[in-house]
């Protein structure tokens, strides 16, 4: 069909679970997938040619950074895919509640998700309108009887692709009332959890890094203080970084988390501090605001 608009292409085959292949061993269990290459004066197109839900010229992850052999002019040559930085895998989210001095608030998030993390929950934009909500609720556990409406996507399938997800909420138990004090979480989302194990026998690999950042701006209910608020926090590791940072002015209280982790291979004798650093992510990210009626 290219050849038919005059634009050339190359058969190039790949595997979609084994990134490397043999460069001196023949096998035809080297590959078990084709796509296209597509060269421009400026740059090379990867096709994928099976998923029709994949974006024009995004290189998914089952072949992103995989060895392959394209096929032009009679001949045939080894090539890699390129894989993307590890910061344009990013996944933005923006809440905005009001609360009330039983603990309830109302509000909107909005979520953006680009290039691997699109990829991750790219099905959303094809669910029914109660998938849809089951598949937000499953990430707000920490709010018993919460309810969504208003639920809006948007999809931009473009060589860097990304999806947009918008909702509001109605939370009667967004804080924890006891006594005359408000237990508030710093974020709405699941809790982030700890690791168990205390050794592994494996290196540990992740395939792909990426940037997540959580805004929430939490308005504070008529008759009540701040009492306390979590220290600032922040980790640095060999495998990524986190921060909280936590403003307060009147009637308002506005929470940043951020976290950067990076694509690598470690050895199993890192693990230690691999925990250290997930745990303790996990305690700032999960810590609790304090308000008090006056």
């Amino acid at each position: 069909m290219l050849a038919e608009c005059g634009i050339a292409s190359d058969y190039t085959m790949i595997h979609t679970q084994r990134p490397r292949m043999f460069h001196d061993f023949a096998s035809p269990a080297q590959a078990d997938h084709v796509i296209l290459r597509v060269p421009l004066e400026s740059d090379t197109l990867w096709l994928e040619c099976t998923n029709p839900e994949i974006p024009f010229g995004y290189v998914h992850n089952t072949i992103a950074g995989h060895d392959a052999i394209a096929f032009h002019d009679n001949t045939a040559e080894f090539v890699t895919l390129p894989t993307y930085a590890d910061s344009l895998n990013r996944m933005e989210q923006t809440v905005e509640v009001t609360l009330d001095d039983r603990g309830g608030a109302r509000g909107h998030i909005a979520e953006r998700y680009e290039v691997g993390q699109y990829e991750s929950v790219m099905t959303f934009a094809k669910l029914d309108a109660r998938r849809r909500s089951d598949f937000l609720l499953s990430d707000l556990r920490k709010l018993p009887l919460v309810r969504l409406a208003n639920i809006a996507c948007t999809e931009l399938k473009e060589a860097l692709p990304a999806i947009e997800f918008a909702y509001d909420i109605d939370a009667p138990k967004y804080g924890t009332l006891s006594g005359n004090r408000l237990f508030v979480p710093l974020t709405p989302f699941a809790d982030y959890g700890t690791l168990a194990d205390r050794e592994r026998q494996n290196p540990i690999y992740r395939a792909e890094g990426y940037d997540d950042v959580t805004t929430i701006r939490l308005r504070i209910p008529e008759g009540m203080t701040i009492e306390s608020v979590p220290k600032q926090s922040a980790g640095t590791s060999p495998f990524g970084s986190f921060s909280t940072h936590i403003t307060t002015e009147e009637g308002c209280i506005t929470v940043v988390l951020r976290t950067r982790m990076h694509a690598g291979l470690y050895p199993p004798e890192m693990f230690d501090d691999y925990r250290k650093f997930i745990d303790a992510r996990s305690r700032a990210f999960n810590a609790r605001l304090v308000l008090k009626k006056e």
